[in-house]
């Protein structure tokens, strides 16, 4: 360390000699006589050289440093006098000089003098130019090897403290002051916390807290006087192991800098089991009234609602307060700064779960001032359960004061010679190293840190006299020592506790952590260790031992009321439980009152004592009723036996009580809550359930005025089911206000109001005032998993705080089954309407496949009808006397085969042809269609929004819809009317649709058709998309327009509703998805012009034979050769084997066996230029998804005229 002081000479002396070299640059410039007189006489090293680097001219000060003459100098090459190791170096630096032309620079090379001594030069080189070139190189130089040789000695003492650092056997590390993050840690941290080195390198000092320390972490940081200052100190915190273990460590630390860095070093010691070892102390001593009285500690007693029930002298003193003064009062309203609340509340939640806890942290005295307290919390258990907590508060300020002042006298005292010893002499404890010396017992010969004077009273140098160490050591324990170190030198590292004799005299305890230190080869060649004060942790285990011993009856029973009593009832003896149990100040003052007059609550229950006494002798577990100081009445449970004499005569009786009440009042809780589960299982009705709700309430409560408000997400109303009041009517259905009914509908949360809160709130405008004045008032929500769906209220007009939070707590529960049960009713009717609905969906479906199969059938035989029909009448001439039959036969089939598209339309089976249309275009185009198919006596209005959304259906479907509702509408009125024809958009979402509702969310184009006729009831309305159903008379109606328009809106993916009351009229709203898509231009229909005939090849497949034939015939008349096959089978086989090309197929779609789209993809396999051409009746395979046709294919409804098969085959052959 003597060379770190010696540095900052050595640079003060550098600044001298590059001023003194300026000061000769100068003057070499100047004229030639004052340049002799300064070089000669300058203690600079001054020389000049050649380009190719031979010697000029030296000055007797360079000659000297050398050791020669200046004369010898002349001439010589200047590589002759420097080290041969760095020789290639330095005439690169001049190479280098020489060749950018660097007109000065500064170098530091090693010379070897005319001694071969080494003599180390800073010097400065300047160029002579002359014309653009080099000529010479002049010199100023200084002999710098004092300074060389610190740097040397300070490197080698830095990689010697670095050593220590690497091999203390406690965790050390590292850390940036302002990120936090380690910087370095030594092995023995990696060890203790689990880490790999990269871990930890890749953390910060927060990752080992626990996650609830954090916050404290950061606000320490912010308070360097809490341990993140400039100077050193230590203190207490938790650690967290890598496996999740928390442990309770001390740590000490010192300000450095690492890599230009602020950092601090710090020491980690472990004292998780001292932490435990002290905590438990405090814990016992907490519950011995004796030591609660006499405690040098402030201690609360804290009852389970957080309420101060004692307070010790001490803590009466420390924070300024009388016993009466804060007795009833809340910790957190006491003396916990309003900063503080927060940690405060969370250290009682904690105790009183049963946890023991321990913080610091400040707290306030009655005068303002804040107080550094180190806190305990000692939960009390009864029966395990915790009915109270024990806070003791242990002043801290002086040692905080001693730390502030410790810490100042450290930071005056650091001076940089000693800056790495004061780190290791600041840790409290002693670190030291020592060889392997079997023939001499000095074990710290080679380092101790000073701590050991502050331990021992020895000197380091006292302690490293030979064998003195072993001469301190308690002589009992000497053998211990011997032989630890055999397990040393197996295991390598050994912990053991070990007496100390100090200078003085006293005996101190020292735990010692010692590890073997190997060399590279693993032979041991010395140990390091720690060696910790640990007296005080062993005086206070001695201390814990002997207060278990003293105090364990009067822990067994301080926190049960006990009394002794005589015959006539007067108390001889009590404790002090017994007395805060009933109300009075001390037990003293109990011993004043009676127990058979001032503590039963009548004669019948002191009478159930004595029988237990006359029968069994003793009472055990006997629950009676008692009155407090205050005339308030409490549940006991009594535990007592009589104490006889030599005569055998009762002379007292001794007793144990325990308060029970809290109990008693959550078994008669318990006891209605299962009267009102009970009252939801068996009762279906609601007013029938909140009558017996109210009911049974009353038997626990004041519940004279009582009411149940629901809330209707849809008519955004709240409604009274159950209503009773004694001064107010039951309200109509209303929305939802600012009220305290409102209020805790809109919070969600429970309320327990006053008249003070009431004004109160009332001012600030979050309620207003509704219905007559309360006294009390308490409200709690009905609430689902998911949401509140209503308030229930009871309230006192006269008696104010009627109600108290466990009431509070009883509605709750109370409203929670409510809840339950309205759900439940709801589901219940969901369920039947779902029900209702699945029956009446498969009675359509039943309906639908039955019309779809006729259909299908007649179609086939309509096709032969008209086709035939039309054959006929192509064959005959116009004044023939059959013609007239044959266009009627013809008619009649093309009316049959309308009434079969409404069949099909219904069972949702006929073939679309969807587009995305404009549906206001469609209503449009039809207006004056419209009008007059219902008459002049009828008004239409049609109501279309500008913005409509496109939808994708069939437009003939969609034109259909609109006529049969149209059509329905006139025939409801009359005697006329008014009809509305409109259309919106619509958002549906979760909110909007009733769970009884199957609309699917989404996005939605409405079309709505009203009108003011008869209406319709309830039981028409469930029939009415039934096919074949009509309210018309005979002959004015098929039955078939509303199942047809059902039928369509299904197919389309839509949704169809109707709205009827009789005599009021009827509106249907029909909801179809919304697309995006672009519009699509209406195909302009072209002129019908002649069909052209062909010479093609088609391959026929139908499986019906008189459509096989009436096909056959017609395509054979426009010219095309024919190939029939009966079904699919027979035309996959003839596409095998025709030799012939086949130019077209045209398939019916369902045939048995092979369908359509079966045999197409086979034949495109076999012949891929093939086209084909699909018919059908109805389409229920695998080439319509959902009723939709896919545009790729072509197809044709039958029923068909020749001509449109004809038209059809040409159109497919001639793409």
């Amino acid at each position: 360390m003597q060379c770190i002081s010696e540095l900052p000479q050595a640079n003060e002396q550098s600044r001298q000699e590059a001023a003194i070299r300026r000061s000769v640059k100068r003057d070499l410039n100047g004229p030639d006589d004052r340049y002799r007189q300064m070089v000669e006489g300058a203690e600079d090293l001054i020389y000049s050289l050649t380009p190719e680097g031979h010697f000029t001219f030296v000055n007797a000060a360079a000659a000297r440093a050398v050791r020669r003459l200046v004369e010898e100098c002349f001439g010589m090459h200047f590589l002759s006098l420097i080290k041969e190791d760095f020789r290639e170096q330095a005439l690169e630096f001049y190479r280098d000089q020489i060749k950018e032309k660097i007109p000065l620079t500064y170098f530091e090379l090693p010379l070897r003098s005319h001694e071969n001594e080494q003599i180390w030069i800073g010097q400065n080189v300047q160029l002579v130019i002359q014309n653009g070139e080099v000529v010479e190189l002049q010199a100023v130089g200084r002999d710098i090897t004092q300074r060389k040789q610190i740097e040397q000695q300070l490197l080698e003492s830095e990689r010697r403290y670095r050593l220590l650092f690497e091999s203390n056997p406690q965790p050390m590390w590292v850390f940036d002051n302002q990120t936090l993050r380690f910087l370095a840690v030594n092995d023995a941290a990696v060890i203790q916390y689990g880490y790999t080195r990269d871990e930890f390198l890749g953390m910060s000092i927060k990752d080992i807290r626990p996650a609830e320390d954090v916050p404290a972490l950061f606000h320490h940081k912010a308070h360097p006087i809490d341990g993140f200052g400039g100077y050193d100190d230590s203190c207490r915190w938790r650690h967290r192991r890598k496996d999740g273990t928390i442990l309770d460590v001390e740590i000490t630390w010192h300000t450095l800098e690492f890599d230009g860095r602020p950092a601090k070093l710090v020491l980690s010691q472990n004292i998780t089991e001292r932490r435990r070892a002290e905590a438990e102390a405090h814990f016992q001593q907490s519950r011995s009234q004796q030591l609660f009285e006499n405690s040098p500690l402030g201690i609360l007693q804290v009852n389970h609602d957080d309420r101060i029930v004692d307070a010790n002298k001490e803590f009466q003193s420390m924070f300024q307060y009388s016993l009466s003064e804060i007795k009833g009062c809340t910790i957190n309203d006491t003396i916990v700064p309003q900063g503080n609340l927060d940690e405060a509340k969370a250290l009682s939640a904690n105790t009183l779960v049963g946890e023991t806890v321990k913080a610091e942290g400040l707290r306030e005295r009655k005068d303002g001032t804040l107080v550094p307290v180190e806190i305990f919390g000692v939960p009390i258990v009864i029966d395990q359960k915790p009915v109270g907590v024990f806070a003791i508060y242990m002043d801290l300020t002086s040692r905080k004061r001693a730390d502030e002042e410790r810490a100042r006298l450290t930071e005056k005292i650091e001076a940089q010679r000693q800056r790495l010893n004061s780190i290791l002499s600041n840790i409290p404890c002693v670190v030291w190293e020592a060889p392997l010396d079997p023939a001499d017992r000095n074990g710290f010969g080679r380092f101790v840190s000073s701590y050991v004077n502050d331990m021992l009273g020895y000197t380091v140098e006292e302690w490293q006299q030979p064998n003195f160490w072993y001469t301190t050591l308690h002589p009992d324990d000497r053998k211990i020592s011997d032989d630890s170190h055999m397990v040393l030198f197996k295991n390598g590292q050994i912990r053991n506790e070990l007496r100390w004799i100090k200078k003085s005299g006293d005996v101190v305890w020292g735990e010692n952590h010692i590890i073997l230190v190997n060399d590279e080869a693993g032979k041991p060649i010395g140990v390091r260790g720690v060696t910790t004060d640990i007296t005080e942790r062993k005086h206070a285990e001695t201390a814990l031992r002997a207060s278990e011993r003293g105090y364990r009856d009067i822990f067994t029973f301080a926190p049960v009321g006990i009394y002794q009593s005589l015959c006539d009832g007067t108390i001889t003896a009590a404790n002090n439980a017994l007395a805060e149990m009933l109300g009075y100040e001390s037990a003293d003052e109990l011993l004043q009152v009676r127990l058979d007059c001032d503590v039963y609550v009548g004669e019948q229950e002191r009478q159930k004592l004595i029988e237990e006494y006359e029968t069994r002798g003793y009472a055990r577990d006997l629950e009676i009723r008692w009155k407090k100081k205050d005339g308030s009445v409490i549940w006991v449970e009594l535990t007592a036996h009589a104490i006889k004499g030599g005569d055998g005569r009762t002379e007292y009786f001794e007793g144990f009580v325990h308060d029970i009440t809290e109990r008693k009042r959550m078994e008669d809780e318990r006891q209605l809550i299962s009267e009102i589960i009970q009252g939801v299982i068996n009762t279906s009705d609601l007013n029938e359930l909140l009558t017996l709700i109210h009911t049974s309430v009353g038997k626990y409560l004041y519940a004279e005025n009582c009411f149940v408000a629901l809330y209707d997400d849809h008519t955004k109303l709240m409604h009274f089911p159950f209503w009773v009041d004694k001064l107010d009517p039951q309200p109509e259905p209303r929305p939802l206000g600012i009220g305290f009914s409102s209020y805790v509908l809109r919070t969600g949360k429970p309320m327990l109001v006053d008249p003070e809160l009431t004004e109160l709130m009332y001012q600030r405008g979050e309620v207003e005032k509704s219905g007559s004045t309360s006294a009390s008032w308490m409200g709690v929500p009905l609430r689902t998993s998911e949401r509140s769906i209503g308030v229930l209220v009871v309230q006192h007009y006269e008696e104010e705080n009627a109600y108290d939070q466990r009431d509070l707590e009883f509605l709750t529960s109370v409203g929670n089954q409510i809840a339950l049960a309205i759900e439940r009713k709801r589901a219940e009717t969901s369920l039947r309407e779902a029900e209702d609905r699945l029956r009446q969906s498969q009675k359509m479906e039943s309906i639908g496949s039955l019309a779809g199969g006729i259909a299908h059938d007649f179609n086939n035989l309509m096709t032969a009808v008209t086709g035939y029909s039309e054959l006929a009448l192509r064959s005959i001439g116009k004044d023939d006397a059959v013609r007239f039959k044959i266009e009627e036969i013809k008619r009649a089939g093309e009316r049959a085969a309308g009434l079969t598209r409404q069949l099909l339309a219904f069972s949702r089976k006929q073939m679309l042809q969807p587009r995305v249309l404009d549906l206001n275009r469609i209503i449009s185009e039809m207006d004056k269609m419209l009008r007059r198919l219902i008459g002049e006596d009828m008004m239409l209005e049609t109501l279309l929004t500008p913005a409509l959304g496109q939808i994708k259906a069939d437009p003939g479907q969609i034109e259909q819809i609109l006529m049969n509702l149209v059509v329905n509408a006139r025939d409801a009125m009359p005697t006329g009317g008014k009809l509305t024809i409109e259309t919106r958009n619509a958002h549906i979402d979760q909110t909007y649709i009733k769970p009884q509702e199957i609309l699917q969310p989404g996005h939605y184009v409405v079309l709505a058709v009203s009108d003011e006729g008869h209406g319709m009831d309830t039981q028409t309305q469930q029939k009415i998309f039934e096919p074949f159903f009509t309210t018309k008379d005979v002959g004015k109606g098929t039955g078939l327009g509303l199942a047809t328009v059902y039928g369509i809106v299904k197919q389309s993916d839509g949704y169809i509703w109707v709205y009827s009351e009789p005599d009021k009229g009827t509106t249907f709203k029909i909801y179809l998805p919304r697309v995006d898509h672009v519009q699509e231009l209406d195909e302009t229909a072209a002129e019908r012009e002649p069909v052209a005939c062909g010479h093609e090849t088609v391959l026929l497949v139908e499986d019906e034979q008189i459509v096989r034939d009436l096909a056959q015939e017609v395509l054979k008349q426009y010219g095309y050769t024919v190939v029939c096959a009966i079904d699919g089978e027979e035309g996959l086989r003839v596409c095998k084997e025709f030799e012939g090309r086949i130019d077209l197929m045209i398939t019916d779609v369902v045939m048995p066996r092979v369908s359509g789209r079966e045999l197409a993809e086979q034949v495109a396999l076999l012949r891929p230029d093939t086209r084909v051409l699909y018919m059908s009746g109805f389409t229920d395979d695998a080439i319509v998804r959902y009723g939709l046709l896919n545009e790729e294919f072509a197809f044709i409804q039958k029923p068909f005229s020749p001509q449109t098969l004809a038209t059809k085959a040409r159109e497919l052959l001639d793409r």
